[in-house]
């Protein structure tokens, strides 16, 4: 059927910061500040000295020491400021570029992809993952980076004023950096581990809400909950072991750097006491010392978060990475609207999983403006033709032509256009009555939508709602009958006003009255157009000018409707289709 390309797990740190210069003029803004906070913060260590070694000699001196102190204090704060701001907007550009890539993806889907991935997992990449990147993005990355500046700045500048104690300070950030690496593998491990379990709990949470009513009608509240509580813990356990490291971690770490601090101080204030150093020389190189220590520190937690989000972008990547199985060609895009000549040839089809084929040398010829039905009982493949017409299904041998071209030549979208497909299974969408009637046709006007309800029998319902056509169904259409979501259907389906009608199990969720008036409808509707009703109740192809009988992936019979009725005790044997 196709293979899905995965992402490499191994996502490095230029992988994020190739996100932040995809941000443009906004990423080099906050290097810019990063560079000028770094530099105003490596500076007034320098001051502290000039103050405690020349300010006290002279009132002059004593002034131009403090003014310089807080020239330096406000261009920290400025720059400081300006690096929030920046990094901050950087990890919002990321965070909405990321989630449409995500969107963008999944609605290039095909059920072969959806069939591995569980909506739920999809929303925690959506909302979890991405929000995971932003964070670091627009925080952690740019501690990070004033960090490592620093760092580097710091160990300078430490050498710069004393290199004696500097050998020192350098022969203990070793000793800092080895649990930082050691634990970081586990941390990493761990933090994997927790946003999988994470989009687990979301998954369960998904499919329970959506199926609430029918968890209450068996009395499973309890079952699910305690399910949903197992899950939750099994989270929480995770997490907990993520924390225990990062908290172990965070404790080395801390510990190592204000032991080294003290050392070095110890040995310092022994040299100040011998006139080796004076007491503003220390004070700068212990400034320094602490900075260095401070961004060891920092740095130390910011791989906690770098852990974090890699196993986030990487969980990203592999959506984003996907290539889907049904690719359109593209080849005829632009064509007048399709005739609907309509012919399956020897078509194999089965799904992923299944032994048996769903379609088994399946042959059928359509004429352009033919109405014609397909009557079987469940699971025979009438669902499949249309998901293979609609490009959803790719076939596994055989030929599927629309107007003598093979259907692999023709762009997807081109084809959809010109098929309105109304299904058993109604999907509406949270929104008004006309944003789901008039989802069927981009641009689709009030008129229309009016005229088309009208057809469907519905301006009459529409008309005595509070807002009329303006009146929100809920969401999935929770607040209207099962007859009134088809009809709402049937109406979208007019709107797009395509040449070719797929029609399935149209009208079964109506009641005799409603589906007496949407038959009228769809007898209209079906005027000028090829249409394929698909049933497993006979009498609804009652107007079809051929009907043709499905069993086992195969059209065993075909006729007219009185033919096929005169015939229904032989071929309808096992009183799985209604007569």
């Amino acid at each position: 059927m196709g293979k899905h390309k995965k992402s490499s797990p191994n996502i490095g740190f230029m992988d994020i910061v190739r996100l932040s210069m995809g941000t443009g003029i906004l990423f080099y803004m906050t290097i810019l500040a990063l560079l000028a906070a770094a530099s105003m913060t490596l500076l007034i260590p320098v001051s502290f000295r000039m103050v405690i070694d020349n300010g006290l000699s002279s009132q002059s001196h004593h002034l131009s020491a403090f003014l310089t102190m807080a020239a330096l204090a406000l261009l920290l704060a400025f720059a400081t400021a300006m690096r929030f701001y920046c990094v901050s907007m950087v990890g919002e550009k990321i965070f909405k570029t990321i989630r449409q890539k995500i969107f963008d993806s999944v609605m290039g889907f095909s059920p072969y992809e959806m069939d591995k991935y569980m909506t739920g997992d999809l929303m925690s990449r959506l909302v979890a993952d991405t929000g995971q990147v932003r964070s670091f993005a627009g925080t952690s990355l740019s501690v990070a980076a004033r960090n490592i500046l620093l760092l580097l700045g710091g160990l300078i500048m430490m050498f710069i004023t004393d290199i004696r104690l500097s050998v020192i300070a350098l022969a203990i950030i070793p000793v800092i950096l080895i649990p930082v690496f050691l634990l970081g593998k586990k941390l990493k491990s761990l933090s994997k581990q927790a946003q999988d379990t994470q989009s687990d709990a979301n998954i369960t949470a998904e499919e329970m809400f959506f199926s609430l009513e029918t968890v209450q009608n068996f009395n499973h509240q309890k079952t699910q909950s305690g399910l949903f509580s197992d899950i939750s813990h099994h989270v929480y356990t995770v997490t907990a072991g993520r924390i225990w490291v990062r908290t172990l971690l965070t404790f080395i770490v801390i510990a190592l750097v204000f032991f080294g601090v003290i050392g070095i101080l110890f040995q310092g204030s022994f040299a100040v006491t011998q006139n080796m150093m004076t007491a503003g020389t220390l004070t700068q190189f212990i400034f320094y010392t602490i900075f260095t220590a401070g961004a060891v520190s920092s740095l130390s937690e910011v791989s906690g978060e770098f852990q974090k989000t890699t196993a986030a972008y990487a969980r990203i990547r592999e959506v984003l990475h996907i290539q889907p199985v049904i690719i359109s060609s593209g080849v005829i895009s632009e064509h007048p609207p399709l005739l609907g000549n309509i012919i399956f040839d020897d078509v194999c089809f089965e799904y992923t999983g299944r032994a048996d084929k769903i379609l088994n040398h399946f042959s059928l010829s359509i004429t352009a403006g033919q109405k014609i039905g397909i009557v079987g009982k469940s699971g025979t493949g009438k669902t499949t033709l249309f998901k293979l017409l609609l490009r959803h299904r790719n076939i596994d041998s055989g030929i599927i032509t629309i107007d003598g071209k093979n259907i692999m030549d023709y762009d997807t979208d081109f084809i959809r256009h010109n098929m309105s497909y109304v299904s058993q299974d109604v999907v509406l969408f949270t929104g008004t009555v006309f944003d789901n009637i008039a989802f069927g046709k981009k641009n689709a006007s009030l008129n229309d939508v009016i005229q088309a309800a009208k057809l469907a029998y519905l301006d009459d319902f529409i008309m005595s709602l509070p807002d009329g056509y303006n009146t929100h169904i809920g969401q999935r259409g929770t607040q209207l009958s099962g007859g009134q979501k088809q009809r709402l259907t049937i109406a979208r389906a007019i709107v797009k006003n395509a040449p070719i009608l797929l029609l399935d199990e149209a009208t079964a969720a109506l009641d005799n009255e409603s589906e007496e008036l949407v038959s009228k409808a769809l007898n209209k509707l079906c005027e000028n157009r090829t249409v394929i009703s698909i049933t497993h109740r006979l009498q609804t192809l009652s107007s079809m000018d051929k009907i043709f009988v499905m069993s086992n992936g195969k059209i065993i019979n075909t006729g007219t409707y009185m033919d096929i009725l005169h015939k229904k005790d032989k071929i309808f044997q096992d009183n799985s289709v209604i007569i």
